[in-house]
């Protein structure tokens, strides 16, 4: 058969985009497992040799074995597998049901029973093999069991019940009141299972056995204990946590493993005769693998009799257990799970976990692997060492100290010696403090060539990096170990160097407007606004806008881009002293400086007074990862590189990462006159970039708005403004609306059509997008900001800003009846001035009934017209209320940011499919 056949369907699925994407966030994230190839010797252990990534032959001391006793290595068991081997060959030869039956199996199995005083026990390949066929076989083969699981439980257990369509209920960890809890509530006549462990690998704990227990028999459960950490370990013999207490014979079915503590591999359980005899008869998971080796039994034996009399040898594993932590104790190194013999020490991120155990093994010969997702719960990432009787006390003091090293260390961090530098420096301080609570941080800050040349326009320098290279310079040099900077300040070819970056923070992208208090009567009296501004961008893009945005009180605003120069607060003070009318900053900066404690007051003297205007996202387009706080150090520094990745922010990361390639395609250096951002819509991630080029080409283009449309014909996609609609408005007298607030959101132009426009005179407005600003800025209102018809929430995070402070629940919103009931709902204060109701002849009513798909200009045009839609019509609108109203009907819309930006896609669209 071939592609052409009509009876194959090629998947249009890309099965390697889709694996490489999953394996990409693994990585990202720090969770993915990387494997060293151990060149393992019985004779060095638990030394071993293996090859580094250079191909160098390295030693390195094992600290994560589960062989705990060391066993595995030990002569007398290596001689009687040999001697085994050498008798009845390498495998078994079959499953247990046909040929892999052998003397040796039921031998190692009558010896286990016994072991746990259990009448008969079942061997598996692995204890998670037992523990996942055992359950899954219990769970299917009785459909009204109920399974009542600690929610610690090994993977194994859990695959074993969710495998099953029982009924399954989760106590906490080790509660006996919640286990109880879930006991008097269940069906007393359903049958049911408590699951757990004795001792949890997770958290280093042990189960309350006896409570347990206890409450099995009171509600007539069975049990199921899983001992694969206890067993060999505790109790007189070692055959685990249930001998210790003397609850021997109390438990229905007990898991163990072979692979741990006995030294060889495979699993097993041990119950009564007739349980032994069901699982073995029903579960998959016995029945068709092939056994284990009879090899590996006969050795299994040997180890078990060796733990039973070698008292010693038990001892001396508990005794290097108390040298260890009292070596970490020296160092203040904090460690779980001390009532039994797992040592977590909690790091809590998986970069760093895999960070630190690639210094360990790197500079220290010390390999011990992080403990990540899904073993544990993100947040609980953790180094697991494991001792054993062959660890020396040179080995453990070793392991202590090269732990303090890599855990509790200085780092020198550099920056320029701006407030707004060392505001951003102290916040990368808070992020690594939280992750490296002993670690000491010292600070370097210097001038950067940009701070030196504070008189004179960098682009009439040669060279790029004037505010960073200085600063980076310090990490060749070896003066400092991690430099901080505002990414919007580094050059391209440095971002995608050779040093290690990342992105730690991203506060609100803006650009800000701050004015004198007499730019109303400057308007008025039309004389020439000077705007203080530095970048070639913002004067293009700023000027142009504000001739529109600014309240139009005179024939025609005259403005005047002016070089300034200089950190925040020195551009404040030139603006406080009459220099300038207005300078443009980043939002981001006079935000941060806020929240610094130590400029907050400056800052807030130099903003008295002071009128502001938040420029807009789409039209005033921000500089490419403006707003973003970068981290550096050098690829060879490895503890810096640890810190790095720990407090990287990916999600902003990757944004940063992308707007830096998307920027360098339109040029670089300080003469960019366009804007690159991220902008998310709706959970909808898009990128603009916007200005004129370096060719003197204007361009606008939207990245991640691509549409799969399988080749719908143009005419087929139309706006719903195309429909024929009409709108009638009925206006309200609007009272005492204004006054009751401080703040105002104004939905559309109409809001405000029968109210004064002097009411707004000392209140803070606020527009749904630029239309409504510019015609707001019409009626003489001062306009403080709009949310770029991106919808009210859109702009939440902005009003929250220590800049801004305003309450969005306390702003008043003015708009339409039918939006005012649901803004209302959803717990906003709102005042409906006007009324607006849609009619459409519907001329065209084929245009509408074959349209493929529909931007919708507003919910009122769908809602009109629904009944005639046809069922496989797409979606499109802005996101905002039309959004949110599509969604509550159970419609996906795919989400446009503005309208001009959909008229701009369908226009390439259409050629695309005409050059088709």
């Amino acid at each position: 058969m071939s592609e052409k056949d009509p009876d194959i369907s090629v998947s249009s699925f890309d099965f390697d985009e889709f694996i490489k994407s999953k394996l990409d966030a693994l990585k990202s994230s720090g969770s993915y497992r990387h494997f060293i190839s151990i060149d393992k010797q019985i004779t060095t252990f638990p030394k071993f040799q293996y090859i580094n990534d250079q191909g160098i032959s390295m030693q390195a001391t094992n600290w994560c074995t589960n062989d705990y006793l060391a066993l595995g290595s030990w002569s007398g068991n290596v001689d009687i597998s040999n001697e085994t081997t050498s008798k009845v060959g390498t495998g078994s030869g079959g499953t247990r049901n046909i040929s892999g039956s052998t003397i040796y199996h039921r031998q190692l199995e009558k010896r286990i029973a016994g072991w746990h005083k259990t009448e008969n026990a079942l061997l598996f390949n692995s204890a998670y093999q037992a523990n996942q066929t055992t359950l899954c076989t219990l769970g299917r083969m009785i459909p009204d069991l109920i399974f009542i699981s600690d929610e610690e439980n090994h993977a194994s257990m859990i695959e074993g019940m969710r495998a099953t369509s029982n009924k399954k209920l989760i106590f906490k960890h080790n509660d006996v009141a919640d286990l109880e809890h879930i006991l008097k509530t269940t069906i007393a006549s359903a049958p049911k299972i408590i699951v757990f462990e004795s001792v949890y690998s997770i958290s280093g704990t042990v189960t309350p056995l006896s409570a347990i227990i206890e409450l099995a028999k009171r509600y007539q459960c069975l049990t199921y204990i899983d001992e694969v950490h206890a067993v060999g370990l505790y109790g007189n013999t070692g055959a685990g946590m249930l001998e210790k207490f003397g609850l021997e014979r109390s438990v229905d079915f007990i898991n163990g493993t072979l692979s741990k503590a006995i030294g060889v591999f495979g699993g097993y359980i041990a119950a009564s005769n007739n349980w032994i005899d069901f699982v073995r008869s029903f579960g998959s998971g016995f029945i068709f693998t092939t056994s284990l080796p009879p090899s590996i039994c006969v050795t299994a034996v040997n180890s078990i009799h060796e733990i039973k009399t070698n008292q010693v040898l038990r001892n001396d594993f508990f005794k290097n257990i108390v040298i260890l932590r009292s070596g970490l104790a020296q160092f203040n190194i904090h460690f779980t799970g001390a009532e039994t013999h797992i040592t977590n020490i909690l790091i809590g991120n998986a970069s760093r976990c895999k960070a630190i155990a690639d210094r360990l093994l790197n500079e220290f010969g010390i390999y011990v692997q992080p403990i990540n997702q899904p073993t544990v719960k993100k947040g609980q990432e953790c180094l697991r060492i494991t001792i054993t009787p062959r660890h020396s006390i040179a080995d453990i003091q070793h392991l202590a100290k090269s732990l303090n090293s890599v855990l509790n260390q200085k780092i020198i961090i550099t920056g320029r010696s701006s407030r707004l530098s060392i505001a951003q420096i102290e916040i990368v301080k808070s992020k690594i403090n939280v992750h490296f609570p002993n670690l000491e941080i010292e600070v370097k800050l210097k001038d950067s060539k940009g701070d030196r040349l504070i008189n004179i326009p960098l682009h009439t320098q040669e060279g790029i990096d004037f505010f960073t290279e200085d600063i980076f310079n310090d990490l060749d040099q070896g003066v400092a170990d991690i430099a901080v900077h505002s990414l919007k300040d580094m050059s391209t070819e440095h971002f995608f160097g050779d040093h290690t970056f990342a992105v730690v923070d991203r506060a609100e992208v803006r650009d800000i407007v701050i004015f004198n208090s007499n730019i109303i009567d400057n308007i008025k009296e039309n004389k020439t606004i000077r705007i203080g501004t530095c970048s070639f961008r913002r004067e293009l893009m700023a000027l142009d806008f504000l001739k529109k945005a600014l309240p139009q009180l005179s024939s025609d605003i005259k403005l005047e881009a002016v070089p300034i120069r200089g950190n925040i607060e020195t551009r404040l003070s030139k603006l406080k002293t009459g220099e300038y009318d207005g300078i443009i900053l980043a939002f981001a900066g006079i935000d941060r400086m806020f929240k610094n404690n130590e400029n907050a007051t400056l800052i807030t003297g130099l903003l008295h007074d002071k009128k502001i205007m938040v420029l807009p996202l789409i039209d005033c387009l921000p500089a490419p990862c403006q707003g973003a706080i970068v981290t550096e150090c050098l690829k060879s520094n490895l503890f810096a590189n640890e810190v790095l990745a720990t407090i990287k922010d990916v999600k902003n990361h990757e944004q940063c990462v992308a707007e830096k390639r998307i920027a360098n395609n339109y040029g670089s250096g300080c003469i960019q006159k366009f804007g690159v951002s991220s902008i998310t819509l709706n959970q909808q991630e898009t990128i603009l970039a916007k200005g004129i080029d370096q060719y003197g080409n204007e361009f606008e283009d939207w990245y991640g708005l691509e549409l799969n449309l399988d080749h719908v014909h143009p005419d087929h996609i139309i706006s719903s403004d195309q429909l024929g609609f009409t709108s009638i408005k009925t206006y309200s007298s609007p009272g005492k609306i204004v006054g009751a607030s401080n703040s105002y959101f104004i939905s559309h132009i109409s809001a405000v059509n029968e109210i004064a426009p002097e009411s707004f005179i000392n209140h803070r407005v606020w527009a749904a997008g630029t239309t409504t600003w510019y015609k707001l800025a019409q009626l003489g209102i001062w306009v403080e900001g709009c949310a770029d018809s991106m919808g009210f929430k859109s702009i939440h995070s902005l009003f929250q800003t220590e800049l801004m402070s305003i309450n969005p629940d306390e702003m008043k919103i003015l708009t339409s009846e039918s939006s005012a009931m649901k803004w209302a709902n959803e717990g906003f204060q709102t005042v409906s001035t006007y009324d607006i109701q849609y009619q459409s002849s519907l001329i065209d009513k084929y245009k509408l009934t074959s349209s493929k798909l529909i931007f919708w200009n507003c919910f009122a045009h769908y809602d009109s017209v629904k009944a005639l839609l046809p069922e496989e019509i797409i979606h499109v609108c802005l996101p905002g209320k039309t959004y949110d109203q599509l969604k509550e009907l159970g419609i996906n819309p795919i989400v446009f940011p503005t309208f001009d930006a959909f008229t701009k896609w369908k226009k390439k669209y259409t050629l695309q499919y005409i050059a088709a």
